[in-house]
């Protein structure tokens, strides 16, 4: 009777042991997948910021860095489809996408095998600027393409955005390419009569640094059954109100606690940062955020 309880003692210590082993294997392999000693509030990732929006980001980071002393968050700038290339291909860690991801890049990334989360964490818009002395005052839905528009050339994301949110189905913008967002501003502020498209936050940042606010404006735009105009603002962006609003997400790498902790705070307490800066914020700021 004892031999057999020792037997019993014996297979269960045994189980024990087996299982412990099979558990340390399994969080080796997950924890060899991020960086040694990262966590969701300390180590060092990058994260990437589309054109006009690396202020903004760079912001929210080092209030997050304020909190967490231990983690290290550096912003790159480049055009958004070079940045969601970069972050598919694992060279960086989050990236801060000017709108959602189209059904053709979730195919994309989902070829790539790539585990990522998605956050949706400020909101910005597709607006009509010209020049103060422009006879027009409101942009019809219906009319959009039948005026001579003015793009920056190297906002290729832009480019797709506006398409969806004014021609859902287009593949094709007609517009005249200038170089550079701050290129097409000053364009308008010599020609009277061209009408440019870019983003709200993009303006606003733009002519609040180079003190254009009295030469510049933005266009009224009317819904498409033709009754209400709406002018673009951070409210009507904001609540949705305004019909050439989307969404901005931010994507982080599943494998790097970092960027999804970063991301949480984006989510809540980053409101904050956004809310005061051109980028307009996707929720009212909370003030408290919980990491584990």
């Amino acid at each position: 009777m004892l031999r057999n309880n020792r037997n019993i003692l014996f297979a269960a210590f045994a189980g024990s042991v087996v299982a412990a082993l099979v558990l340390g294997i399994a969080f080796f392999f997950v924890f060899s997948l991020t960086e040694p000693g990262e966590t969701a509030v300390s180590g060092s990732i990058e994260v990437g910021a589309p054109l006009g929006y690396s202020d903004a980001l760079a912001a929210v980071a080092g209030g997050f860095r304020s909190y967490y002393p231990g983690a290290d968050i550096g912003i790159c700038e480049d055009e958004g489809n070079r940045l969601l290339a970069a972050f598919a291909a694992s060279g960086i860690q989050g990236v801060l996408l000017d709108g959602p991801l189209s059904e053709d890049e979730r195919n994309w990334l989902a070829q790539k095998r790539l585990l990522y989360g998605e956050e949706l964490v400020g909101r910005d818009a597709a607006v009509f600027v010209v020049n103060q002395s422009h006879s027009l005052n409101v942009m019809d839905m219906q009319e959009i393409f039948a005026a001579q528009l003015y793009v920056d050339r190297d906002a290729l994301r832009f480019h797709r955005i506006f398409l969806g949110v004014t021609a859902p189905g287009a593949d094709t913008l007609d517009a005249i390419p200038l170089e550079s967002s701050r290129g097409l501003l000053e364009h308008l502020l010599s020609d009277s009569l061209a009408i440019g498209i870019m983003p709200f936050s993009q303006f606003t940042r733009l002519t609040s640094e180079h003190g254009w606010q009295d030469n510049l404006r933005m266009l009224g735009v009317r819904n498409a059954e033709g009754d209400d105009i709406v002018l673009p603002s951070r409210t009507t962006v904001f609540h949705g109100s305004y019909p050439l609003s989307y969404a901005v997400a931010y994507l982080y790498n599943r494998n790097s606690p970092l960027a999804a902790g970063f991301g949480a705070w984006l989510y809540r307490q980053g409101q904050k940062g956004f809310a005061r800066s051109s980028l307009v914020p996707a929720r009212e700021p909370s003030r408290t955020i919980k990491l584990n």
